[in-house]
């Protein structure tokens, strides 16, 4: 991937590893392997105001899929294209250059799901603004970065200038770019911050400072994974620990997939990472006929990708992740959720049009769909998705709640227009608006 993608989208944090087996992945749906999310990248350019605008069918061309190596299926998608005039965006009634103008537009598809698209690195597809700017490139982070440090307390006090050294600088492929400087440095006594009247060792004291830069600021600076330089005061442990996670999974699978089993009160334990396995561990718990594997990769802030098999009454599998939100995301299971999902909203909504709407009698039910997140950026308590199929497009909305009752609309533009509305609730009930 060149800089400039990496630059326009980022593809969550590198060097996390798969969190399935072969299997589970060669069992994934077709939308979650690179062709599904490069047609998934292709329907949403074709379907996206700039392109919808004058856009130049002819002149899309794929220039690479890029798979994150995340637990999560990800996808950056880069497409090169034309329109016939320039600007961004439905330009209806603006005035602007009538020239043909080459544009190249970055699309993130996860699970299937378009989550950010942003063209020619300035502008947001899915928000309809300009990108917000301003990241720095290496040189200048780690200018920032060393000024950040010189002035922080604990270098000020009795830090010794020839001893730093810019040990490494990571770019986290994201959006803004992180860029994570790391600085060794010595100080003349021991401590951290101003220590101004305290009794200190006096010793040669060897430091390490993770600085983190992004869009030209200090976000966050960690001495010695001890020390939050940045607000002066110990650093607080910010994951999740791996228990913790163990203990949502259990309670995500008894509550979505309504099923009885005894947890156990004690588990016991296992370290299974390789001797020869650096950067990432697994771990294992076992227990009352619960077997759960944990693996997560040695980086900032882990997901942790769980797999879990239980032999009691109820035999079940299930694969998924935890993030350090505490979100919980299943990626296989051999479970039947309990739970009407927005895909089952969609589908019961769409096939009762079919069979109740005289007009809809006969059109072919899509076997296939293109997902989009609608959610408004920042909105809590409500979630919102968009699914598109040549000829269709359906929203789904609802309340975050447990078991909610989902708002369905349904725009048809195959061989004549249809729209509707209406809800579905957890019994598959629909009722019409």
């Amino acid at each position: 991937m060149d800089k400039r993608a990496s630059l326009v989208l980022a593809l969550v944090i590198t060097g996390m590893f798969p969190a399935m087996t072969l299997n589970a992945w060669l069992n994934r749906p077709a939308e979650y392997t690179e062709q599904g999310a490069i047609d998934a990248a292709l329907f949403y350019l074709k379907t996206s105001p700039t392109f919808k605008h004058d856009g130049i069918l002819e002149s899309i061309n794929v220039t690479g899929a890029y798979r994150a190596r995340t637990p999560i299926p990800t996808w950056l998608v880069v497409v090169e294209f034309d329109c016939a005039n320039s600007g961004y965006g439905d330009r209806t009634g603006q005035i602007v250059l009538e020239v043909e103008t080459h544009h190249e537009i970055g699309v993130i598809v996860e699970e299937g799901v378009v989550i950010q698209a942003a063209i020619d690195g300035e502008w947001d597809e899915m928000a309809q603004e300009p990108l917000e700017r301003g990241d720095p490139d290496s040189d200048s982070a780690e200018e920032i970065a060393l000024e950040f440090l010189r002035n922080g307390a604990t270098f000020k006090f009795v830090g010794i200038e020839a001893t730093i050294e810019v040990e490494e600088i990571r770019i986290l492929e994201s959006y803004p770019v992180q860029y994570i400087v790391i600085i060794s440095f010595d100080s003349s006594h021991a401590g951290y911050g101003d220590r101004t009247g305290q009794i200190l060792a006096q010793v040669i004291t060897p430091h390490s400072a993770w600085v983190k830069v992004v869009n030209g600021e200090v976000v966050s600076a960690v001495l010695d994974n001890t020390w939050d330089e940045l607000n002066q005061k110990e650093k607080q442990s910010e994951l999740i620990p791996i228990e913790q996670a163990r203990d949502l999974v259990i309670q995500y699978i008894l509550e979505k997939y309504d099923i009885t089993v005894p947890v156990p009160e004690a588990w016991t334990f296992a370290i299974l990472t390789p001797e020869d396995l650096v950067g990432a561990s697994t771990q294992q718990f076992v227990g009352g006929g619960w077997e759960m594997n944990i693996s997560f990769p040695a980086v900032i802030t882990p997901i942790y990708a769980l797999s879990v098999s239980y032999t009691g009454e109820t035999n079940f599998t299930w694969e998924g992740t935890v993030n350090q939100l505490c979100n919980v995301m299943d990626t296989s299971t051999s479970l039947k959720p309990e739970i009407l999902m927005p895909e089952d909203a969609r589908d019961i909504a769409v096939e009762y049009v079919i069979k109740n709407i005289e007009a809809m009698k006969g059109v072919e039910i899509p076997s296939r769909w293109i997902a989009e997140e609608t959610t408004p950026s920042g909105f809590f308590g409500f979630s919102s998705r968009r699914y598109m199929c040549e000829g269709w497009t359906v929203n789904v909305s609802s309340p975050v709640v447990w078991k909610p009752t989902y708002q369905v609309e349904i725009e048809y533009t195959g061989e004549f227009t249809f729209s509707w509305e209406g809800t579905v609730d957890q019994s598959g009930s629909v009722e019409e608006k």
